[in-house]
């Protein structure tokens, strides 16, 4: 599984654009079945990074509804860490005490 702030300078995007309304960095994680060979480097800037067929076993669920799964087998998410920014990483790419 990869994870951390989202890489906007490989992306080539301005820094603003990977802030939530918060002003933390997104953080993503991808995990995909099989995962990629241990030779293979993720490629974010290029348009065969993900395909629609890849699986993954990421699974989203919402706390406010009890837990409810709302998507599982997802290969990439996107996550703001909300108010309190637990477990954020800052705009100077530290990372805020996780809950």
């Amino acid at each position: 599984m990869q994870l951390g702030a989202v890489p906007f300078s490989q992306l080539q995007i301005p820094r603003e654009a990977v802030l939530d309304g918060l002003d933390n960095l997104f953080r993503y994680h991808v995990s995909r079945l099989p995962p990629a060979p241990p030779t293979a480097v993720q490629d974010w800037a290029t348009a065969r990074a993900f395909e629609v067929s890849d699986v993954g076993h990421l699974t989203v669920a919402d706390r406010t509804l009890g837990g409810s799964t709302l998507a599982s087998d997802v290969v990439a998410i996107l996550v703001s860490h909300g108010r309190n920014g637990r477990g954020a990483y800052t705009p100077k790419v530290s990372a805020h005490a996780r809950p």
